[in-house]
């Protein structure tokens, strides 16, 4: 379920980028703005939980604890990681190793709070609670959401996938979403394209407005 939400949670941004517009029609500009506000509604909606377990604690480790020549290579193993080894109890072993030598992570788990939240995890009963109920409203969604996650890995590269995952650098961002959206139009005509845009919009409208309920449900019995 965690592969779902991270790689789902970030598909949907919008794109505009310097230039022309190739080929796409003139209120490309326009969805693109839409999608962008409806995305980051649903990245503003997941559970504080997230940000101190599973893949999204790999884009602190990776942005604070990664030197620079080693960032690409600890990209790379984040992406492989999600996408081929979801099940594997040490999914995460591979990117730390890229950063950090195993035989120094109890020193530098001191040093990378990062480090050390994936390498012990405080999950509480109620954060439990909280990701079931968050992963229940997704995987309502899930097969629209799986086709959007699909895109995402035949178009873009591990940077841009890690943006999306990560929103950490909107350019690459936005590269990612303007080749899904150029191959739909290219692959499929601007009426296939035209109704992925609005089933897109609905998707996300939908989605947030599960996710607003649940936030005001569980705001309240705090």
């Amino acid at each position: 379920m965690h592969r779902i939400f991270v790689v789902l949670s970030f598909i949907i941004s919008a794109v505009v980028i310097n230039g022309v517009l190739v080929k796409l029609p003139t209120s490309a500009r326009e969805d693109t703005d839409e999608l962008t506000q409806l995305a980051e509604k649903f990245l503003s909606l997941k559970p504080v939980v997230f940000q101190n377990k599973g893949p999204l604690v790999l884009c602190q480790f990776i942005d604070k604890c990664c030197a620079a020549e080693d960032r690409f290579q600890a990209i790379s193993s984040m992406v492989f990681s999600i996408v081929n080894e979801y099940k594997s109890k040490n999914r995460y072993g591979k990117v730390i190793n890229k950063c950090i030598n195993s035989t120094n992570l109890q020193k530098a788990s001191q040093s990378c709070p990062s480090l050390h939240k994936l390498l012990y995890p405080l999950i509480t009963k109620q954060d439990r609670s909280i990701i079931a109920q968050y992963m229940r409203r997704v995987m309502i969604y899930f097969t629209e959401l799986n086709k959007l996650i699909t895109n995402v890995y035949e178009y873009c590269n591990d940077e841009e996938i890690h943006a999306l995952l990560c929103l950490s650098n909107t350019k690459l961002v936005k590269t990612c979403v303007i080749k899904i959206l150029q191959a739909k139009y290219d692959n499929d005509g601007n009426e296939v394209y035209q109704k992925f845009i609005v089933e897109t919009k609905q998707l996300l409208m939908n989605l947030n407005q599960e996710l607003f309920q649940l936030v005001g449900k569980n705001t309240n019995t705090d």
